[in-house]
């Protein structure tokens, strides 16, 4: 029998990786999975990372990579206090690095037994240009990945009260 016992959901605070994240905790309730969120700070490319940052006029400057830590940790926090809520087993890890990278370094040191996260879907020139993170990935990982594809919500139209 399939063990799935910890999940890694990478976690850019999106809806793409809310989907998977939807998904993994559906995923985690079936199996009594752990779930771990990855989160991974991409350094500003146009930014030294000395670029101080202000947000109080009056306040104290700091570097942008530790306000960018600060503002990840915040997020992560709120989301593992959510699933906590929801009585599923959470950890959050936040590196520094490409996302690739990243996220297969954390399967591994967290010992995983699966991915689960969302993905756009771009095709054509959009995914020539961007790259797809989820299919180097897929290509790369050690474990199983499951790719939640994100789809356009068609909201429904109301119907429209007929004239007596």
């Amino acid at each position: 029998m399939i063990e799935i016992r910890r999940i890694l959901v990478p976690m850019d605070f999106s809806e793409c990786s809310r989907r998977g994240l939807r998904y993994a905790v559906a995923m985690a309730e079936r199996f009594a999975s752990e779930i771990v969120l990855v989160h991974a700070i991409e350094a500003p490319l146009n930014l030294p990372p000395q670029t101080l940052v202000r947000l109080d006029p009056e306040g104290p400057a700091m570097p942008i990579m530790d306000y960018v830590r600060e503002a990840a940790d915040r997020r992560l926090n709120a989301m593992l206090a959510e699933l906590s809520l929801a009585s599923i087993p959470a950890q959050g890890v936040i590196s520094v690095g490409d996302v690739r990278d990243v996220v297969l370094e954390a399967a591994k040191a967290q010992n995983v037994d699966m991915i689960v996260m969302g993905t756009h879907g771009r095709k054509g020139l959009r995914h020539l240009l961007i790259g797809s993170v989820a299919e180097d990935i897929v290509r790369r990982s050690e474990v199983p990945v499951l790719t939640t594809r994100m789809h356009e919500e068609h909201a429904s139209v109301p119907p429209t009260e007929s004239a007596e």
